[in-house]
C-alpha cells in the first residue's frame, strides 16, 4: 500500500506483496494502555483536536523515537527510522479502530515524516490515467470515487494518495476499499455487479469495487468536490495555480502540523502538484439519489471523455 511493503498484525485493505523482500513497515500490536490524561512527552510535531475527547498528538522523543497518542483509540510508538511501530490499544476502546488506523493514518504519518508527497484524496483509474478527489473528511471524496467506480473506473486508493515527486506526478496504489459515511446502499446499487461490503471500526460501510492494478499511473486531474443538494447539474471550474495551491494545502491528510519543517513540506508539495496537475473545483448535485449525469459531465469537462466507452462501462440502473 502507498508504495510500502507492510507487514501487520491487523487486517489491511491492500494488495498482496510480491517477491521475498522484507517489509518497509511493520505494524505490531502491544498491550493495552489506560486512557490518556494528556499529550505524550517529547517535542510536539503535530496536534489536532475537535473537542476535549477527540484529539491526537504526535511527538518526537529525545531518543529519536516518535509517539502518536490518539484519544479514544490507541497510543502508537514508532522507531526512529519509522520502519516499525507498536500499537497499544486504549483500554475500553473498540479494538476494530486499530485496523482503520493501520490502513491510512499510520502510513500517512510515516510517509509525511519520510518527506514523501501525500494528498488527502481518493483516486480512480480512468483509462490508464488517474483522477483524484481531494478534500477534508465529509466533502465527498469517497462518494465521488464510488460513483466513478460504479461507472467502470478502477479504484486506486481511498482517503490517502501518495504521488511521486516528479514534474508529472504518478500515483501509488493504496487502499482497496471505499469507506462511506452514508448512502452506501444507494451507491452500491449503481454497480452492475454490486461490490462486497463490510462495517468498519469507525462505523462506516466499506465497499470493495474493482481495484486498479497499474502502479504509478499519471495523475491527470484533481477535483475538489463541493456537494450541493440544490445544484441542477455538475459545474467545474479550473483553479489558477495559486488558488490550486491553497485548495490542496487547505485539506491536508494530517491536520495540525506545528513543526516548521513539516509545515514547509506541506506547502512545497501543494505548490509542486498545483504547478504540474490541473486542479478543479466541482459543484456536484448531491444525493441520494445521485444523478447519472455526474460522471459523464465531469469526464467531458476534464478532457477524459474521449474513448470513454473503452475506459468506463455505463452504470447500471
Amino acid at each position: 500500500m502507498y508504495g510500502l511493503r507492510i507487514r501487520a498484525e491487523v487486517p489491511l485493505a491492500g494488495r498482496p506483496a510480491e517477491g521475498d523482500r522484507g517489509p518497509d513497515l511493520e505494524i505490531c500490536l502491544g498491550p493495552e494502555v489506560p486512557p490518556p490524561d494528556g499529550p505524550p512527552p517529547g517535542q510536539v510535531l503535530a496536534h489536532w483536536e475537535i473537542n476535549a475527547a477527540q484529539w491526537y498528538t504526535f511527538t518526537r522523543l529525545h531518543t529519536g523515537a516518535h509517539v502518536l497518542r490518539i484519544a479514544g483509540a490507541a497510543e502508537i510508538i514508532m522507531d526512529a527510522d519509522l520502519r516499525r511501530m507498536v500499537v497499544h490499544p486504549e483500554r475500553g476502546a473498540d479494538p476494530a479502530l486499530v485496523p482503520v488506523l493501520a490502513n491510512g493514518t499510520l502510513p500517512a504519518f510515516v510517509l509525511m515524516m519520510a518527506g514523501e508527497p501525500i494528498l488527502h484524496a481518493s483516486a480512480v483509474d480512468v483509462g490508464g490515467r488517474a483522477v483524484a478527489f481531494v478534500g477534508s473528511s465529509g466533502m465527498g471524496k469517497s462518494t465521488m470515487a464510488t460513483l466513478f467506480c460504479a461507472a467502470g473506473a478502477g479504484l486506486l486508493t481511498d482517503d490517502l494518495l501518495r504521488v511521486t515527486p516528479e514534474h508529472q506526478p504518478r500515483c501509488y496504489l493504496g487502499a482497496t476499499e471505499l469507506r462511506l459515511r452514508k448512502a452506501s446502499d444507494e451507491l452500491a446499487s449503481g454497480f452492475s455487479d454490486p461490490p462486497s461490503s463490510r462495517r468498519t471500526g469507525d462505523g462506516r460501510d466499506a465497499l470493495r469495487p474493482r481495484p486498479a492494478d497499474s502502479e504509478l499511473l499519471p495523475l491527470a486531474a484533481i477535483v475538489v468536490p463541493q456537494p450541493d443538494h440544490h445544484a441542477p447539474a455538475p459545474e467545474l471550474e479550473r483553479l489558477g495555480q495559486m488558488d490550486a495551491l491553497i485548495a490542496l494545502a487547505s485539506h491536508p491528510r494530517i491536520h495540525g502540523w506545528r513543526d516548521p519543517v513539516g509545515q514547509g513540506q506541506l506547502f512545497r508539495f501543494a505548490g509542486d502538484i498545483a504547478a504540474a496537475v490541473p486542479v478543479y473545483r466541482a459543484r456536484v448535485p448531491w444525493g441520494p439519489p445521485f444523478s447519472p449525469s455526474i460522471v459523464p459531465t465531469l469526464l467531458e469537462h476534464l478532457g477524459l471523455a474521449q474513448g470513454q466507452d473503452q475506459a468506463l462501462a455505463p452504470p447500471a440502473r
